[in-house]
């Protein structure tokens, strides 16, 4: 275990799983208009109804059926509405009691830190960790990516979907924090991706990135009318080089090498 992953603080990981709580809700920037429920749910759901629709896709236009796959961190519903359907058995591990004790009943649980997972060399076809690397900046992505490359099968599939840096409103919501603070829940190593740092990571870690799809331009804090004009328009953009990592969620699907 190395001193960067000493100096991660996994009770404050725990916290954000078991509570996500938002801060200050009674900050004036966390209440309508700037905020609102029916907001959040949709851009969400858009992002996530898109990244089933790019890994499915990938999925039949390569003939490829996954066997076994590992969803890391699993959280309380292991990304069912994005993965149900793709494999034959689900496997999930989390640092979250909790979370693991929500867990869906068809998913194979177990308590523990990804970076000692303790699983066996090549245990797993594919292995899914979604919106889980942009809170270890500290500890840096490639020591995960590299247990990753370990418990996966020659040509196994790693899928990846986090907030991206390059985002227009990702340098406003930074200057919101400079000057009003974490009034929404942020865990303090928590922070969007550059893209080509985590690219960079992935090929240093012995895999091959397969595709790179924007998977939602819009953002939990538009307006839903404006939310669906942006999807609208940015619909042909998902895949288009330099575009495709302007959007606010990225999906990477990357191949074991």
């Amino acid at each position: 275990m190395s001193d960067n992953h000493l100096r991660q603080n996994l009770e404050n990981e725990k916290s954000w799983y078991e509570n996500n709580a938002w801060i200050r809700p009674d900050h004036f920037l966390m209440k309508w208009p700037f905020v609102h429920p029916d907001r959040h749910a949709k851009a969400w759901g858009y992002a996530r109804m898109k990244a089933r629709e790019g890994v499915l896709k990938f999925l039949k236009d390569n003939s490829l059926q996954i066997g076994k796959l590992l969803i890391a961190p699993c959280g309380a519903k292991a990304d069912l509405d994005i993965l149900s359907g793709c494999a034959a058995e689900y496997y999930g591990i989390d640092i979250s009691e909790k979370a693991v004790s929500q867990c869906p009943t068809q998913i194979r649980t177990k308590v523990g830190d990804i970076l000692d997972s303790r699983y066996p060399a090549q245990s797993f076809d594919a292995i899914a960790s979604f919106l889980f690397l942009h809170h270890v900046h500290k500890v840096g992505f490639e020591p995960f990516l590299c247990e990753f490359n370990r418990i996966l099968k020659k040509g196994g599939l790693l899928l990846i979907m986090e907030p991206s840096a390059l985002y227009p409103l990702a340098r406003v919501m930074d200057l919101g924090r400079m000057i009003f603070g974490n009034i929404s829940g942020l865990v303090p190593d928590e922070a969007p991706i550059m893209p080509g740092k985590l690219q960079n990571a992935v090929k240093h870690s012995g895999f091959a990135i397969a595709r790179i799809e924007g998977i939602s331009f819009s953002h939990v804090r538009i307006p839903i009318p404006i939310q669906t004009g942006i999807e609208f328009c940015c619909n042909a953009l998902r895949t288009a080089p330099v575009v495709r990592q302007l959007a606010w969620m990225v999906l990477w699907i990357c191949r074991k090498e």
